[in-house]
Formats: structure tokens, C-alpha cells, sequence
């Protein structure tokens, strides 16, 4: 049991349609149309028969039929194997500018009795994750025959491969490459986390570095790594994990091998787990007088409690054993659950570390969950070989008991009746900053429009007629930035950001005015400046594209690991850097969303006034409190630590 995903008194849901099992749900008359009930608009329509269509479906909205139609086209996606996504045959909606070969997004209205769609299915959830991550759409046929799109003078060569398990990898042969590297990026985060036990993923993604069951010792990969000059990492965000490491040539089939061990024979040693939940605490205890940390939990914060982003992610030493001490789920949420769901989804008692682990892995670290890269000097043919050799043995699927619970998409807006505010932040260490931040829904398509981005440079732009040249003459900011503050499946914050001088702050409500002012400004631009911007910027990074600046092995592997989740094969290099097309109404969308009723305002400073030095003194003993921490490790492996570095 778990917190519901929908909360009482929400009353739209929105899950992406697909394929010719779904036409019924959109189509009447024979037209095929875009609708929302949220805002109580009539169909928009495509097509001949558009009185009679709207007719039919006025006519559908006013039952339960269509909540029904939608739920079972879902279904029937399912049926037909999305869990990552199959390519749909052709989209159901017709939406202008949106790539051939996707699909559109319906609001549907949930009245009296549509509960049945509150219910956590992988259905549901499988839909929302395929139009989050549209690289998982593409079919294993279409991933392996994929040719990657690259700068005209890369020498590297490129081949797509999906073993027999399911695993989809991207092998990248260098003959420039100083240093061989690969990555696996799993598409879980902390958002996976079972609320009862916060960090789980943070805590997961430590353990698989102390020892596997083929290499059990304990910082042994480490050495080897070091030994031929090279290193690991991982890190742990909302909705993805990632592992790389980089090693030299000669070193790298048995790196490799040592790696994929983590992800086809983890050993989560009992031994081990108290150390590393000291470790995993010992690190959030180093985050809290980090500003940046903060921050990002304030805007978690700030967030519906039942939704992911709600979720507390590093974990610390008493969410990975005992519910500690002011840890309740919070009166909002309580209030809507039923008593025996709190009782098991924030437990008193302690945890099974060990237990919670291995069922954690066995749900996300399958196959059809991970995307793999490599780079290396060595010839696609031998790459291939080693990759197959090494990974083949990864499980293809989580355990059938363990197959309903493996999505963990919300599906809802986490800011909803959340905006208009006004939040003032006392930060540890000596800071001048407003932000204001635009939580919306994603557009869709965003990551293959770029449309984010370009108004990220349209309020940013340093020109001598910006907010931030103005700012910089009257000297009330240091800089000015505009860009994205947060970005998951359910949520884009869009943000404008200025540093401020002791002057600025001086005068730091004529600094929001102007700020606002300057968004308005952005909202009322008209789609031709909008388009010549959009030509202008394409036109800069294609050239940025064509004359790419090479990057660390391990870079690149990371990076595109990661970006496989989103992008198919063929535009994982260029599409992360050039749009596919200008999203005129996209951009209408992120004007209407500009506007200060859905803004998020964040004042970060010292106080002034009386007691100012007070709490600035308290401060500063808790950060000096912070800085020491206690980090406990055997001195054997003390030892073997410095043994390396030597």
C-alpha cells in the first residue's frame, strides 16, 4: 500500500494515448480531434463534420463512456507491450508540429464514480512513462538498424546492438579516444523510492560499489581502475541512475567485466549495509549547510506531499532503518488515507535493509531497464563481442510478483493550487538572489523542440537592451540567468534568476518589479520574433553541432546512456544539441504559463534589522557544527585507501 497518486477532490488526470486500439476514445463522425474537459473547451477539431463530431462528443463527455473508452485503450496499449514502449502504428491525435510517429496527450475529466482510474496500474503508469521518454517508443527491430547522426568530420564509428535479454546498448569505437569508458543508465530514481523508506535508490546505487557475487572483495574494482589510471562514479537523480567508469585500453575488458557485474550478480552484502547507511548519512549531514541542497528540498517541499517530487531523496542514517522522530506522513496527506495504509507505508518499526535492497533491485535492474554505452578505440566487432559476452546474463524482467509495482509515474501536476507565493530563505552562507520560478506541465514534444530553451535565451540574452545589461548599470546585479530549475516527467519549473549586489538589495523590490516586467515582456512577443529567434538559434547550434569539441570518454558515455532514455539511437547525439522544429504552440503554452498568478517567488538573503547578527552568529556555529563530521570506517580499509593513492 502506498499514498494514492490522485488525491480526493483532483479533477483531471492525463495519460498519453496511442495506436489504432485508442481511435474510439477521439473520434467521432469520423474526425479526429484534441479536447479538454478541465477547462470546459468544445473539441478542437481537424477534418470535415466538425458540428456533428463536437455534437457526439458533448453528448459522450456527459457520461462515464468516455473515462471507460479511455481506461480501456490504455489497457489495450498495455496488452500490446508498452512497459518501456513499442512504436505505435500512427498517432491518434493530430497536433501541429508534432513528430510523425507520436502520439498526443488527452486531459480526461473525472466526475463522480471514475475511481477506477485513481488505481496505481502499470498500465497507466506505462503510458505517462512513454510519452516522458520517448526513446524507449522505439521497437528493438528499429533501435538495432538505427544509424546515429553526427558532426561531418567525427571520425568515430557508431553501431546500436540489443542483446537477447532485451538490453539496448550504443557502442561507440574512437580511434582519438586516450582512455576506453562505459556507462549503464537505469531509468529509476529517487522517485522510486517506497515512501515508507526514503533514500532506498541513493542507498542501493553505494552498495553495488562494495563487492559483487563474481568479485566479492571489497574495493577491489577500485584498485583496478586506479592501477590502470582511471576511475568510476554514479549518481543518483529524480527518475534516473547512472554508473560509468573509464579505464585504460589494456584494462578495460576486465573493467568492464567488473562492471556488469553490478547489474547481473549484485551480492548487497549484510555486512556492509550499517557501514554504508553511515556513509549514505555522513553525506547528507556534508549537504545541509550547502545552499544549493537547500534549495532543491524547499522546492520539494513546496510540492504536493503524495506526489514523488515530495520524496526526500540522498536518505540519511534514520529513513534507511526507523521511521525517525517528526517523520509523519503530514496532516494533508494522513487526513485522506486510510489508517492501515499509514501504518504500512510509514512504518514504526524497523527496516529489513538487506530485504528492501534486493526487492528494489530485482524491480528496476532488469534488462529492459537499462541502456548501456561504451566507448572504446577497439573495433565494433570486438566491442560487440565483449559487451555481449559480459551483459547477456543481466535478468531480462523483474519477477512477475514484482511486475505491477514497477513504474513510478504520477501522472498529476505536483504544483497544482501550489503557485502565486512568496517564499524568503535565510541562507548559510553570504547570498543575494530572487528567483521566480514557473512550475507547468511539460509541453510535449519539449525535448525535440527545444521551445524551454528558447525562451531560456530570450529572457536570458545579455544584449545592451536586457534586464541583465540594465541590472549590471545601475550595479544591482552581479548576473542574470534564465533556464530550467527543475525538469521531470509531470513538471517543467522554468526560472529567471539575479544575483544581487549590496546595492540591489538596497533596492530589491524595484529588482522584482523590473524581473516581472521583463517576463511580461517575453509573454507578449509574437510568434514571427518568436520564429526568427527559433531560425537565429538553430542556425548557432547546428554550427556548434557540426564543430563539436571532443570530451572525456567517460563524459561521453554517461551522456549518452542517458540520453537513450529520451532520444532514439539515430538523434542521440544531434538532437540533444539542434531542434527538430519550431513549436509555435508550445510556445503559446509557456507564454500563458509566464504569468505571475502561476509564479513561485524565492527571496534568498541574510536578515537585516535587529537580531540580524544573532542569526547570522547562529548561522555560522551551525555550519562550523556541519563541516565536522563523524564518518566511520575499519581501519583495514583505511589502510587499503591510502595504499592506493600512494
Amino acid at each position: 500500500p502506498r499514498p494514492p497518486r490522485h488525491p480526493p477532490g483532483t479533477k483531471t488526470w492525463t495519460h498519453a494515448v496511442r495506436g489504432p486500439a485508442e481511435v474510439g476514445v477521439v473520434r467521432a463522425g469520423g474526425v479526429r480531434y484534441r479536447w479538454s474537459a478541465r477547462r470546459g473547451e468544445r473539441a478542437r477539431r481537424w477534418g470535415p463534420g466538425n458540428a456533428r463530431a463536437g455534437r457526439a462528443f458533448d453528448a459522450m463527455r456527459g457520461t462515464g463512456a468516455l473515462r471507460i473508452m479511455v481506461l480501456l485503450g490504455v489497457l489495450r496499449a498495455a496488452a500490446r507491450g508498452l512497459p518501456r514502449g513499442a512504436a505505435a502504428a500512427r498517432p491518434v491525435l493530430s497536433v501541429p508540429g508534432w513528430p510523425k510517429g507520436r502520439g498526443s496527450t488527452v486531459v480526461c475529466h473525472a466526475g463522480a464514480g471514475s475511481g477506477v482510474l485513481q488505481s496505481n496500474s502499470t498500465a497507466a503508469a506505462a503510458a505517462v512513462a512513454l510519452e516522458a521518454r520517448p526513446g524507449g517508443a522505439v521497437s528493438d527491430a528499429a533501435f538495432a538498424a538505427a544509424s546515429v547522426q553526427k558532426p561531418e568530420r567525427d571520425p568515430r564509428e557508431f553501431e546500436a546492438v540489443v542483446l537477447e535479454n532485451g538490453l539496448r546498448v550504443l557502442l561507440i569505437s574512437d580511434p582519438e579516444a586516450d582512455m576506453a569508458a562505459a556507462s549503464v543508465n537505469v531509468a529509476v530514481g529517487h522517485f522510486g523510492d517506497p515512501w515508507h523508506m526514503p533514500g532506498l535508490a541513493h542507498f542501493h546505487e553505494h552498495m553495488l560499489f562494495l563487492g559483487t557475487k563474481d568479485f566479492p572483495e571489497e574495493g577491489h574494482y577500485e584498485r583496478y581502475l586506479a592501477e590502470s589510471g582511471g576511475g568510476s562514479n554514479a549518481w543518483t537523480g529524480t527518475e534516473d541512475t547512472n554508473y560509468y567508469f573509464h579505464a585504460s585500453e589494456a584494462s578495460f575488458p576486465g573493467a568492464l567485466e567488473m562492471f556488469s557485474a553490478f547489474f547481473r550478480s549484485p551480492l548487497l552484502s549484510e555486512d556492509a549495509t550499517e557501514r554504508e547507511m553511515k556513509a549514505v548519512d555522513s553525506e547528507h549531514k556534508n549537504n545541509l549547510p550547502a545552499d544549493q541542497w537547500r534549495g532543491f528540498q524547499l522546492l520539494k517541499s513546496l510540492a504536493d506531499p503524495s506526489h514523488e517530487l515530495a520524496k526526500f531523496g540522498t536518505g540519511h542514517y534514520e529513513t534507511l532503518t526507523s521511521r525517525a522522530a517528526g517523520e509523519e506522513p503530514g496532516p494533508d496527506v494522513e487526513a485522506r488515507l486510510d489508517p492501515r495504509v499509514v501504518d504500512a507505508c510509514f512504518p514504526k518499526q524497523g527496516r529489513d535493509a538487506v530485504a528492501e535492497l534486493k526487492a528494489f533491485n530485482a524491480r528496476h535492474y532488469h534488462a529492459k531497464n537499462l541502456k548501456l554505452a561504451v566507448v572504446s578505440r577497439r573495433p565494433l566487432k570486438e566491442m560487440k563481442g565483449l559487451v555481449e559476452q559480459h551483459f547477456s546474463a543481466v535478468p531480462a524482467e523483474p519477477p512477475a510478483e514484482l511486475k505491477a509495482t514497477n513504474a513510478a509515474a504520477n501522472g498529476f501536476f505536483p504544483f497544482a493550487e501550489r503557485l502565486a507565493r512568496r517564499v524568503d530563505v535565510v541562507p548559510v552562507r553570504e547570498m543575494r538572489r530572487v528567483e521566480i520560478l514557473y512550475p507547468a506541465p511539460p509541453v510535449p514534444g519539449w525535448r525535440e523542440s527545444h521551445v524551454y530553451r528558447l525562451f531560456s535565451h530570450v529572457l536570458g540574452h545579455e544584449g545592451s537592451h536586457s534586464l541583465h545589461a540594465a541590472l549590471r548599470r545601475k550595479g544591482w546585479a552581479r548576473s542574470f540567468s534564465a533556464g530550467y530549475a527543475l525538469s521531470i516527467q509531470d513538471c517543467i519549473a522554468f526560472k529567471v534568476s539575479a544575483e544581487l549586489t549590496k546595492e540591489g538589495e538596497a533596492h530589491l523590490d524595484e529588482v522584482i518589479d523590473l524581473m516581472f516586467r521583463w517576463v511580461a515582456r517575453a509573454r507578449e512577443l509574437d510568434v514571427a520574433t518568436l520564429g526568427r529567434i527559433y531560425e537565429e538559434e538553430q542556425t548557432l547550434n547546428q554550427m556548434s553541432f557540426d564543430w563539436t569539441e571532443r570530451s572525456a570518454p567517460e563524459d561521453v558515455a554517461s551522456g549518452v546512456a542517458n540520453n537513450l532514455e529520451y532520444y532514439p539511437p539515430d538523434l542521440v547525439l544531434l538532437r540533444p544539441r539542434v531542434a527538430a522544429f519550431f513549436d509555435e504552440a508550445g510556445a503559446k503554452k509557456i507564454q500563458a504559463g509566464l504569468a505571475p498568478e502561476h509564479a513561485v517567488l524565492v527571496v534568498t538573503r541574510k536578515p537585516s534589522g535587529a537580531g540580524a547578527e544573532d542569526a547570522s552568529a547562529a548561522a555560522a556555529e551551525e555550519e562550523e557544527k556541519r563541516r565536522v563530521f563523524p564518518l566511520e570506517i575499519p581501519l583495514k580499509q583505511v589502510i587499503s585507501m591510502l595504499a592506493t593513492v600512494l
